[in-house]
């Protein structure tokens, strides 16, 4: 990572983290955390925040091993149910070249917002998912 020592990586890695966990805090203080398991291997994780309208999706990562096999398209539908169920809506942000974009607006997600670098994203219960 930009020609950096291991030691160096990994400090700049630790405080990235430190940095993100602390701005998650201040931004959402009732965020629940959960670590994703597969077979018991952490593989992600998946942060969200309750509020009186809305589920705000903070923040969803898998290992990049992961990916593309069905588990995000999972956690979100059973995000969307539970949302569903307390007819709440579901907010996002999303980086503007991020894939994940693709899984949202397959979920039924819309744009609300675009503020470079993040596009703003909501679900709402009444929203029927895109078939393309």
């Amino acid at each position: 990572m930009f020609g950096w020592a291991e030691e160096q990586a990994e400090s700049f890695m630790s405080m990235q983290f430190e940095l993100q966990r602390q701005s998650y805090k201040l931004q959402y203080p009732e965020a629940v955390y959960h670590i994703i398991l597969n077979q018991g291997e952490k593989i992600g994780r998946i942060i969200t925040a309750e509020r009186e309208q809305t589920i705000i999706l903070v923040d969803i990562s898998l290992l990049s091993a992961y990916r593309s096999r069905g588990i995000g398209t999972h956690l979100l539908t059973s995000l969307q149910q539970h949302a569903g169920q307390l007819g709440k809506a579901i907010g996002l942000h999303v980086i503007f070249n991020n894939p994940a974009q693709r899984l949202y607006r397959r979920l039924g997600f819309a744009v609300v917002e675009e503020k470079f670098p993040y596009i703003a994203m909501e679900w709402s219960p009444s929203d029927p998912p895109c078939t393309i």
